[in-house]
């Protein structure tokens, strides 16, 4: 074998665990799972009769609760009627309902009406100086 045959990252390897490492970890993973363990928060919870009693409670408080709000008939007021709006807001306030042949898209200019009313604020039509 050659300098050049052997592999470069001999060095760079781990060097392998100790052989009596194996059987020491399992004896200590036997050993754990025959002790009794603790008992846990939610151990505790759960095997307390009187937690449960109150956890059941509480739901049938809630059910009843929800029960109740639901059937029975709302003390609420109904809101008042709305005023009656002048002629004059009405023209303001009202939208213009939409032609149904318009069809506004990306590119779909020509199909927009063109306005030939006069800018109040220049007194040109806004149809003068753009190109057809």
């Amino acid at each position: 074998m050659t300098t050049n045959d052997r592999d470069p990252f001999d060095g760079l390897r781990p060097a392998p665990p100790p052989a009596a490492l194996r059987q020491r970890v399992l004896d200590a993973a036997r050993q754990a799972a025959l002790e009794p363990s603790a008992p846990t928060l939610w151990d505790r919870l759960f095997e307390s009769r009187s937690l449960r009693a109150a956890w059941g409670a509480a739901c049938a408080v809630l059910a009843a609760a929800h029960l109740a709000l639901t059937a029975l008939p709302s003390q609420v007021e109904p809101p008042a009627p709305a005023l009656a709006v002048a002629p004059e807001l009405r023209e303001v306030i009202e939208l213009p309902r939409q032609d149904s042949d318009v069809q506004l898209g990306f590119g779909a200019t020509d199909t927009i009406p063109a306005r030939s009313e006069p800018d109040e604020a220049e007194g040109r039509s806004l149809d003068e100086g753009v190109p057809s």
